[in-house]
């Protein structure tokens, strides 16, 4: 009876364990010399202290400026509580930007591109500004990057995971950076 109530769960469940938040990427501008590794104990403490978040990276990318994060319930967070938390953290930072890896469906919604995850719906934009850093200056997106956008809307695919920062002007949308359409499962890519 239990194993039938089980099938019958997994049968009935939602895909939203395939339409999700995969990772964030958080863009970290700091007051040391040392850069992002000095601090970065500080403000993982205070991240992992955070409701929305479930795992914090031991270590942040010096290089970049960046740590990684993922979130509970693979949903996005709250950008401003993330701000807050990290400027309230005591390590002299400030959340520079967020990068999202989301997957889910590609519909367009009054004549504007979308994605579909965990029952919500993101505007997707071309890429702008990276969250990543080089030599304390945003990195400028390569060519790739900047046509990623204008590739997925030509290959328009129904399932797609999309990387890109996460804009809030005036409401949140994920700016494409990146995409994967083929043979989409539920480990992490690298993109």
């Amino acid at each position: 009876m239990l194993v039938r109530a089980a099938i019958l769960y997994l049968v009935a469940m939602p895909l939203t364990g395939f339409s999700q938040v995969h990772s964030l990427t958080l863009g970290i501008d700091v007051n040391s010399p040392y850069g992002l590794s000095e601090p970065w104990f500080t403000i993982r403490n205070a991240l992992l202290r955070c409701p929305d978040i479930a795992t914090v990276a031991e270590q942040a990318d010096r290089k970049s400026a960046t740590g990684e994060v993922t979130t509970k319930n693979a949903q996005l967070p709250d950008l401003v509580k993330l701000e807050n938390v990290i400027r309230e953290s005591g390590a002299g930072a400030n959340l520079r930007g967020v990068e999202a890896t989301v997957e889910g469906d590609l519909l367009q919604v009054q004549g504007k591109w979308h994605l579909r995850f965990s029952g919500k719906e993101i505007p997707l934009q071309p890429v702008t500004v990276l969250v990543q850093q080089e030599r304390k200056k945003p990195r400028p997106p390569t060519d790739e990057e900047l046509n990623a956008y204008e590739r997925l809307l030509a290959k328009s695919p129904k399932r797609v995971r999309v990387t890109g920062p996460l804009r809030s002007n005036p409401a949140l949308a994920l700016e494409v950076r990146a995409f994967e359409s083929e043979k989409l499962n539920n480990s992490q890519l690298k993109l």
